[in-house]
């Protein structure tokens, strides 16, 4: 345990070090997002140093025996409590005049209580609007929709390909490569 313990701050010392060292190496060279990188290492190097040296002393402050909590003395402790501020936990509550009283909690309740209404509004409104808007865009695309016959030309069509207008460009675009029955 002991050797685990020496090995593990070993090792949190020297990625201090050398992140430390790469970080002014980066600087040095204008390598910023590197610099940026081994910095973030630095810190999370020296974070758990730091925690784990607060760690250690707190643990030898519990180890000592001196340090245990004993029996307050009762003058000392009736003198504190004698001290005390008197606390009105719901001082919040009272008016107080030119004061506009704000109530968190009536705040957040509301708050809770409009969400809910919201979402309630929004769920009943999405399942009737959606119908509506359905029959409302099929009715819209009516207008643009296909023949019911289809895009097959019937026999006044193909007749007009072949009279005097034979060589119209447009109107052989418009009605489509000659089909051969």
């Amino acid at each position: 345990m002991r050797a685990a313990r020496g090995f593990a701050w070993l090792v949190g010392g020297l990625t201090l070090l050398a992140a430390g060292v790469y970080v002014l190496r980066y600087l040095y060279f204008w390598e910023w997002h590197r610099a940026l990188i081994t910095g973030l290492l630095f810190v999370g190097a020296e974070v758990a140093v730091a925690t784990a040296l607060v760690l250690r002393k707190l643990s030898a402050v519990d180890r000592n025996p001196s340090r245990r909590p004993q029996a307050p003395d009762p003058v000392v402790l009736a003198r504190i409590r004698q001290a005390a501020p008197r606390r009105d936990h719901f001082a919040w509550l009272t008016r107080h005049d030119g004061e506009l009283g704000v109530f968190i909690t009536l705040l957040l309740g509301g708050g809770i209580i409009v969400s809910g209404l919201a979402w309630v509004v929004e769920k009943v409104a999405g399942n009737t609007a959606a119908p509506a808007m359905e029959h409302d865009l099929a009715s819209r695309l009516s207008t643009i929709a296909f023949p019911s016959g289809g895009l097959v030309p019937d026999d006044g069509e193909l007749l007009a390909q072949e009279g005097p207008y034979a060589e119209d460009e447009q109107l052989r675009l418009l009605l489509g490569p000659r089909s051969r029955r």
